[in-house]
């Protein structure tokens, strides 16, 4: 990924509504929420291999919920998913 502000938007999952966030890639591959951090995000990068790891607490059940995902070299985009109780939703890096 090589620009430094995106957006992260997760979705589905048993959210009641999308929750996009603001972000800015430091050049250590941690991910800042540019606002406030209600959703309690850690996101950070693996620039050798591309995964991605983190987790939020879902607002509806105030669980920590666990992120996984890969880059998107050749769209400068990520893309992953996470686990509720009893459905999976998807996150999106763009």
């Amino acid at each position: 990924m090589t620009a430094t502000n995106y957006t992260l938007t997760l979705s589905g999952g048993g959210l009641t509504e999308d929750q996009p966030v603001s972000l800015t890639l430091t050049s250590a591959g941690k991910f800042l929420t540019n606002e406030g951090n209600n959703l309690k995000l850690t996101l950070s990068l693996s620039p050798s291999t591309g995964v991605l790891t983190g987790s939020f607490v879902n607002p509806d059940t105030h669980a920590a919920t666990p992120i996984k995902g890969v880059t998107l070299q050749q769209q400068n985009s990520a893309a992953g998913f996470f686990v509720s109780t009893n459905a999976t939703g998807t996150v999106v890096i763009q």
